[in-house]
């Protein structure tokens, strides 16, 4: 059953039980973390089992929630393994489990339905239309893509509600260059061993790169590395959207970051539901965030508004940036002094504190950082002590002064802390004590605990405001008495001890009767990962060509292809639409429409009239279109008769996943990534009737994204005219990749050569075993 949440959800990172702690503390009303495995941040701490049991307890005795990050593919040989991770958690009290992987989330809603399954940004569910497949596959929440502006969110929440799901969505902190889950840039670099879709990113987007078109240098830098993201400014606007929660990304982060983070989100928060928001309040945290963690001097809020930012990247300087807060005007190396005046942040001056970092830069060059001593505060300046009077003296008047880091703290009295009513009853022999938790996600969990008065006490009888004051003092327990009412007598003859001693009672009273709503218990399956399909007699081949760019090109198409793809932006454009018809008519071939894997609602319009202009000219020659969804088909082209196929943007990488996605296409990419022999284990016993498309030569899609690297996400800059392809080189690449920009709509898509080319016998093996085989080569 759907908990109701009154207030939007403010969940944060934990990449440790320490940092767990503090983001609780800090006001949290749920956070996020991974165990030793299958979790898209392996390199954090990450926590332990006994840990995780740990961290839930913490979480919930305050009234906040824990989820689990099982958010990357999951081999066969692996799965058994990441079923028991979720059933441990579960047992330890998981209020919801991140997945990626269909098959381990289609094989936990069948065999542990009590399970409560979230969708991780990571499965790129861009497509309202799956989210009836998605409700009766048991899951209660799905996290949105980061790309999706404001509009688009409302709609897939209100969609969502509508199949008693919820919605969450990133607030704040590191962004993808790429749509989450369709990178394949880190997977297929270098050595190819440090997969994003197997927690183990080497953020090959954060590296320099060189543009290149017909021989000639377009641009170079930091071309991929975007800024973190930030939703200050539109806190009201997605509070009211009807998401469910607003997530911090950091799980690879420090304690003071996460705190940072939490204690700004929550105090704009808070004021949103107080009526208290407003700029200057937003300006001030923005600052505060800022000097947290920035790439680039500033945020971005990528589409939220639904216009492209032209000043997305971090610029030449990605690492963090820190916040500008004066310039020097005066330096004493016989005083240790670095003096300076201060730049106004919407009218306050941001002074550094005791420890604090401060960063000294010439233009973007750092010449030196220390950690601040003493201040010392003037008109307009401030003068700061900390450096070595050697390097002082290596100063310069003009140069600039950034800081890169504040201490944060989290005053007692605002500790996150679970609200009870208490009353008390006080008889002639007995002080009993009610306790009940007052809302959240403990409302009305009720305690009881009754004391004897000991007879022959001789101290002075303790008034109510005696014990109201005793029983007040929960300290760094997980409670907090938000009311204490009498309803007998207001004094007792006892010694104090007996009210600090039945306030201690009641305090692990109400932490039991938490724990016991938490207590659960499956019956294990032994029946994993997938059952064996029946197949027989000998499978057919198909040849397939892919060209993901032709419109400037049409003269590279060459015949001899079953199927042809072709992008649907090329297929938009009436006369290559007309040659590539008339192309499929003279070579008795057919036609295959190959989406993105992630789009705007925008853009559906577009697809729908282009590939009815196709179907009116071509006939039953267009057949197919393939994009990667899983949980179904695109209604629209269905009704044109169209056959669905999957791409390699579905991450298939287990049986279990082959035989889900089988229900819903003709055929299917499995995952790049895979090996010959991971091919053959997995698709060789079958696939109900579904045809496997194999990759033989040619590039692959490593990025899709709705960044430009050629125009810098300026809109209609024009520079894609001058050429369709432009290739991109880097210091971190072993070879070079294309660019391909898409007019359209300004988004782009990188291709580079695949690791695993699938040799012939594969196909010759799964034509054995009974499979109908496609053999495509790409083309560009």
């Amino acid at each position: 059953m759907l908990t109701v949440i009154s207030m939007i959800e403010l969940l944060a990172p934990a990449g440790s039980l320490e940092i767990l702690k503090a983001a609780v503390d800090s006001g949290a009303d749920a956070v996020y973390c991974g165990m030793s495995a299958f979790n898209a941040r392996i390199n954090a701490s990450n926590l332990t089992e006994e840990e995780f049991r740990e961290g839930a307890e913490y979480c919930h005795y305050r009234g906040s929630r824990i989820y689990l990050t099982l958010n990357t593919l999951v081999s066969d040989s692996e799965f058994n393994d990441a079923v028991e991770t979720a059933i441990k958690a579960y047992e330890s009290g998981v209020d919801g489990i991140l997945i990626q992987d269909v098959g381990l989330l289609s094989y936990l809603h069948d065999n542990y339905p009590e399970i409560p399954l979230h969708c991780s940004t990571q499965m790129n569910i861009f497509s309202d239309e799956d989210y009836r497949r998605l409700s009766e596959l048991g899951v209660r929440r799905i996290v949105l893509p980061r790309e999706l502006s404001l509009e688009e969110i409302r709609r897939r929440s209100k969609a969502a509600s509508r199949y008693k799901m919820e919605t969450e969505v990133f607030a704040h902190g590191a962004v993808c260059v790429c749509y989450s889950g369709l990178c394949l840039f880190s997977a297929m670099n270098r050595s190819g061993s440090r997969s994003g879709n197997r927690g183990l990113c080497a953020q090959p987007c954060r590296e320099e790169y060189t543009l290149i078109n017909n021989g000639k240098t377009v641009k170079s830098g930091h071309l991929l590395s975007p800024k973190d993201r930030d939703v200050t400014s539109y806190i009201g606007e997605l509070i009211s959207s009807g998401t469910a929660s607003l997530k911090l990304e950091g799980r690879m982060r420090d304690r003071n970051y996460v705190m940072a983070a939490v204690t700004s989100y929550r105090r704009l928060i808070d004021a949103y539901y107080n009526g208290e928001l407003d700029q200057t309040l937003v300006d001030d945290v923005r600052n505060d965030l800022l000097v947290n963690f920035n790439r680039g001097g500033s945020y971005t809020t990528q589409f939220l508004t639904g216009k492209k930012e032209g000043n997305m990247l971090s610029g030449e300087y990605p690492g963090k940036y820190g916040l500008k807060i004066g310039r020097i005007c005066a330096l004493n190396s016989r005083k240790g002094t670095v003096t300076f005046s201060y730049t106004l942040r919407q009218g306050r001056m941001i002074i550094p504190d005791k420890g604090d970092y401060l960063s000294i830069r010439d233009r973007d060059r750092e010449v030196c950082s220390f950690p601040v001593g003493k201040v010392h505060e003037m008109p307009e300046q401030l003068a700061v002590k900390g450096l070595h009077p050697d390097m002082i003296d290596k100063l310069k008047p003009g140069y600039d002064v950034f800081l890169m880091g504040h201490k944060t703290a989290v005053d007692p009295d605002a500790l996150r802390k679970t609200d009870i009513t208490l009353s008390v009853e006080i008889t002639d022999k007995k002080i009993t004590l009610n306790a009940m938790a007052a809302g959240g996600i403990n409302n009305n969990i009720f305690a009881e605990y009754s004391a004897d008065i000991p007879s022959g006490y001789e101290g002075r009888p303790l008034e109510a405001s005696r014990i109201r004051d005793q029983l007040s003092r929960f300290g760094d327990t997980p409670f907090r008495a938000a009311n204490i009412y009498f309803t007998g007598a207001e004094e007792i003859n006892c010694p104090v001890s007996l009210i600090n001693d039945a306030r201690r009672k009641i305090v692990q009273l109400l932490c039991d009767e938490i724990g016991r709503s938490y207590e659960r218990h499956v019956v294990i399956h032994e029946d994993r990962p997938g059952e064996d399909d029946t197949v027989s007699g000998t499978g057919s081949i198909t040849r397939m060509l892919t060209y993901p760019s032709v419109a400037d090109n049409l003269g590279i198409l060459t015949p001899g292809a079953d199927i042809y793809v072709f992008s649907i932006y090329d297929l938009n454009i009436k006369a290559v639409r007309e040659h590539i018809a008339s192309f499929a008519e003279q070579n008795n071939a057919r036609i295959c429409m190959m989406l993105p894997d992630l789009y705007h609602d925008r853009t559906s319009d577009m697809l729908l009239s282009a590939a009815s202009a196709l179907k009116e000219l071509a006939g039953d020659r267009f057949l197919y279109y393939m994009d990667s969804r899983v949980h179904g088909s695109n209604k629209e082209l269905d009704k044109l008769g169209l056959e669905h196929l999957i791409s390699g943007g579905a991450n298939i990488y287990n049986r279990r996943s082959l035989l889900y996605a089988s229900g819903t296409c003709k055929g299917m990419y499995l995952s790049y990534e895979l090996s010959d022999a991971d091919i053959i284990s997995i698709a060789g016993k079958g696939a109900n009737g579904a045809g496997i498309i194999l990759h033989e030569d040619g590039p692959v899609r490593w990025m899709q994204t709705d960044f430009c690297p050629v125009g810098g996400n300026k809109v209609k800059c024009g520079q894609c005219f001058d050429g369709g392809i432009i290739e991109m080189t880097g210091k971190s690449m072993d070879d070079k990749v294309r660019v391909i920009p898409r007019r359209y709509d300004c988004s782009s898509e990188i291709y580079g050569e695949a690791k695993n080319k699938i040799p012939e016998y594969v196909a010759d093996e799964l034509i054995e075993n009974g499979l109908n085989v496609i053999v495509n080569r790409t083309i560009l």
